[in-house]
């Protein structure tokens, strides 16, 4: 017999078990005949050959456990044995999967969600290769390079490789009649090469493309999808950016969205054709001007530092010098370079992910994990009274030769079971849950978010599933084990032998009151948080105000700038029904804007030495403070006639005058600022209440305003092309809305508009984040809170259950309905006292940790403590108010007759 015929047979008991069987009965007859055949003159020849021959059940049993694969076929049994007690239990089932699923997904959604906006690597080939130059100095970090440092540092040794590119902002993009604005990249001929992605469709930008000049685009397959509707006729198409043709040679995979993060990549056109659209012409007029972004490829990251010095040591012989010989400002003579890794995206100067998120993210996981507990608190309770009340039953088995390590196992597998149906639910509950969550997070990133099975995700889901079964399996199964062979077989001392709950039970059902005072208490701050950041007052008017951002570069209008249109546009929007006033700013509240910082003197203000002296400085038109509803506390408002250059005239806010003026009166004093070359001097004619421009957490800064026509008219400023149009109603919001975009289009029928938006919206949308961790926590606080109910309620549902007789002892004796009842309550409102005990200075602690992401209220608060606490005591009194009726209505008689 060869050996894979060996090895097929020894595996016959696995797979034909029925033919196993018959044989094994054939064998084991034989010997039994053979055995009885020492007995042929006995009447009992066959009892005895059996009691020679031992059991056949027996041999049988060890026959099969020597097969290579027995545990494979115990597995098998445990399996059809668990399934069968789940489906003769469905209550209790249908309480342990859903608490699974609510545990288990909320874990699930919160690490996806992780994943999703922190660690979801570009889908590029080896991203952890990827680096960004970036050049630090006595001022910020920049990442930003004129086309002259990029050729030299490309000659630099270091990298593998190294690419540059540059926005070139909104363009209108035209294919068939309908217009579109389009985000445009211009990109150095290798930089798809570099960062490692292949098309869709066609090919994508070559450096011969970049040598030539060729007029050619790469589109994303959402602009494939809206132009060409993904057809490959797009390749060779023509698109007009600009006014200018352009072929249309490649499209990027749908899952590539650009270096950036959050990205918005839709077109990329090479370098050397940057003044096709508009901008300047990278190797002339702007070689010197820093507008490109340089990424590198490096060997792994162990190679970075290396990579750094050698490439820092270029900058400093060549780069630094020639820039700062050019005259370009804001290139520090001190810079010298370091590479930052960007496996995970460029971010964002306005919008950091890593740093709104991380921390949130972090605490929403940590109260995933608590609901888990509870959750496998509720489980482990549950699971100790059906161990309870299979005492018998578990005693019979071992009495029969069962061994308690199978016992054990048998147990481990039900939990292992209830753990898998209820990481399949969770996953179902985790891809709804992120559908909801993506509607609160803010547009960059909201598409980012969502359920993708990958390995990471699985992973940590089967992960979470086994340490569920390890949390609230182990116990069960370990209590189970220990169960004695005499007392629980004697019908009368069943029922107390069950009635042993011990210390481990209750202190299960105590830890889930702690973890829901826990969750029910952060819930609480949360929510109390995001009330006040509703209710604070900014400064600004939040209702009946409408804002748009205007952008005038890449068309006809970049030249002159907004202020060539700026008088037509506001006499459009102030004749639409409905508008009271209307204004230009460079910032609005909550909307955004360019801020602009410069150095500030003070007439008659010595600052220390190391004091920061920035003055933010917003420049509008007049009527911006009625139409924001920003008070004037002192002095006047701008007016048309603030226009001569000779005669500049500021209005400074509170925190301006706090900080600098104090109790001198600050009309007619003089402010000094310096931008770049240029000094100005700003006569204060007026103090406006302060207003929360990013954040309202934060206090107000200092702020100057400036009339828009007079900072137009600085030297260093030139042109302004962004501005934002911001108009206040008495009328429908959505009607004013329409009504504004449509005289946008009918006055500058070219302008780029981001909007209209009310600043209710804005306001919205700047706090997604609090929203989001409010409603986050109050969910997990009322799941904890439900499954500390559905555990108590388990509890004492499975003692009044076995204190049947007991009972009816007592009211044999004479003991009313209502004390019975209050025995139960008792028992009920002890238990969650000791838990809020216990859970209070768990809540205390919990508080502090979340107290950075707190509003207007500390972490140890005792108000919300004490609501949690009552909150609790209610639900304890709910969830044994039916045990408890139930209990008053026991008949005595029937209940003495039980045993």
């Amino acid at each position: 017999m060869s050996l894979f015929d060996a090895f097929r047979h020894r595996l016959r008991p696995l797979f034909r078990r029925d033919a196993f069987d018959r044989e094994m009965d054939e064998e084991f007859r034989h010997h039994l005949e053979l055995q009885g055949q020492d007995f042929r003159d006995d009447d009992h020849a066959t009892a005895h050959a059996r009691a020679r021959f031992g059991s056949p059940t027996y041999y049988k049993e060890e026959t099969r456990r020597m097969t290579p694969l027995a545990w494979l076929d115990a597995l098998r049994q445990d399996l059809r044995y668990a399934t069968r007690n789940l489906l003769r239990a469905p209550a209790f089932t249908a309480v342990a999967t859903l608490s699974l699923a609510i545990g288990i997904g909320a874990n699930s959604a919160i690490f996806a969600l992780i994943y999703s906006v922190l660690l979801l690597p570009l889908p590029v080939s080896h991203p952890e290769q990827l680096v960004e130059v970036v050049h630090t100095g006595p001022d910020l970090p920049n990442d930003i390079f004129s086309y002259h440092d990029f050729q030299s540092l490309r000659q630099a040794s270091g990298f593998a490789q190294v690419t540059a590119f540059g926005g070139a902002g909104n363009v209108e993009a035209v294919h068939g009649s309908e217009p579109r604005s389009v985000s445009v990249t211009a990109v150095a001929g290798n930089f798809f090469a570099t960062i490692g992605i292949l098309p869709l469709q066609g090919r994508l930008i070559d450096a011969e493309d970049e040598r030539v000049r060729a007029p050619v685009v790469v589109i994303s397959a959402d602009l494939w999808t809206a132009l060409f509707n993904r057809t490959p006729d797009a390749i060779g198409a023509t698109i007009t950016l600009q006014g200018r043709g352009f072929t249309v040679i490649g499209v990027t995979p749908g899952s590539y969205q650009g270096l950036g993060y959050p990205g918005s990549f839709e077109a990329a056109i090479p370098l050397s054709t940057l003044s096709l659209v508009g901008g300047d012409s990278a190797e002339t007029a702007g070689a010197n001007a820093p507008t490109l972004q340089i990424v590198g490829r490096v060997a792994g990251r162990g190679a970075a530092p290396r990579a750094a010095a050698m490439i820092d040591a270029t900058f400093r012989s060549c780069c630094a010098r020639e820039s700062i010989g050019a005259g370009v400002r804001g290139m520090p003579a001190a810079a010298s370079i370091h590479l930052v890794n960007i496996e995970h995206g460029i971010a964002s100067f306005k919008f950091d992910v890593a740093a709104m998120f991380s921390r949130l993210l972090l605490e929403l996981m940590g109260g995933a994990v608590v609901v888990l507990l509870a959750a496998c608190a509720n489980i482990a309770t549950l699971l100790l009274a059906r161990a309870l009340a299979r005492e018998r039953e578990l005693a019979i088995r071992l009495s029969l030769g069962a061994s308690r390590r199978r016992l054990a196992g048998q147990m481990l597998v039900e939990s292992a079971l209830l753990a898998s149906i209820g990481a399949m639910a969770g996953l179902m509950l985790a891809g709804l849950a992120l559908r909801v969550i993506a509607h609160h997070m803010p547009g960059p990133i909201a598409d980012r978010v969502g359920l993708q099975l990958n390995g990471e995700i699985l992973g940590f889901t089967a992960a979470v599933a086994v340490g569920s079964v390890l949390l609230f399996g182990l116990v069960p199964a370990w209590r189970a084990t220990r169960t004695a062979l005499i007392a629980p077989l004697k019908v009368a001392a069943s029922s107390s032998a069950a009635r042993r709950t011990g210390m481990l039970d209750l202190g299960v059902v105590v830890a889930q009151v702690a973890i829901a005072l826990v969750l029910v208490n952060a819930a609480g701050l949360f929510v109390a948080t995001l009330r006040n950041l509703r209710t604070v007052n900014g400064g600004f008017a939040v209702e009946r105000t409408v804002t748009t951002r205007l952008d005038s570069r890449g068309t006809p209008y970049e030249n002159d700038g907004i202020i060539a249109v700026a008088d037509p546009l506001l006499r459009e929007a102030a004749r639409i029904p409905g508008v009271r006033s209307a204004a230009f700013s460079m910032v609005v509240p909550m909307f955004g804007g360019r801020r602009i910082g410069s150095a500030i003197a003070v007439e008659g203000y010595s600052p220390s030495p190391d004091q920061d002296l920035t003055g933010w400085i917003n420049p509008v038109t007049p009527g911006f403070f009625a139409t924001l509803g920003i008070a004037l506390r002192q002095g006047r408002d701008f007016s048309s006639d603030d226009r001569a250059a000779d005669q500049r005239v500021a209005i400074v806010n509170d925190a301006f005058v706090h900080q600098y003026i104090r109790d001198r009166d600050p009309l007619g004093m003089t402010v000094r600022s310096i931008m770049g070359a240029d000094t100005m001097l700003m006569a204060i004619v007026g103090v406006a209440r302060d207003a929360r421009y990013t954040d309202l957490r934060q206090p107000a800064l200092p702020m100057i305003y400036m009339p828009l026509a007079q900072f137009e008219a600085l030297p260093v400023v030139g042109r302004l092309r962004v501005l934002n149009l911001t108009v206040r109603t008495i009328a429908d919001d959505a009607a004013i809305i329409t009504s504004l975009r449509n005289a946008v289009r009918a006055e500058a029928p070219d302008l780029r508009a981001d909007g209209p938006e009310t600043i209710e919206a804005s306001l919205d949308a700047a706090m997604s984040r609090e929203t989001l961790t409010a409603e986050l926590a109050s969910l997990f606080g009322a799941v904890a809170l439900i499954l500390a109910a559905i555990g108590l309620y388990g509890l004492v549902s499975y003692h009044v259950a076995q204190r049947t007789r007991e009972i009816g002892v007592r009211m044999a004796l004479g003991s009313g309905r209502s004390s019975v009842v209050w025995m139960v309550l008792r028992q009920a409102l002890g238990l969650v006292t000791i838990g809020v005990l216990v859970g209070v200075p768990l809540a205390f602690g919990g508080g502090k940790v979340i107290a950075a992401e707190l509003f207007g209220l500390a972490g140890q608060n005792q108000f919300f403590v004490l609501g949690a606490a009552l909150l609790l005591l209610a639900a304890a009194v709910v969830a044994s108010a039916l045990p408890a009726q139930r209990a008053a209505k026991v008949d005595p008689v029937i209940a003495l007759r039980a045993d």
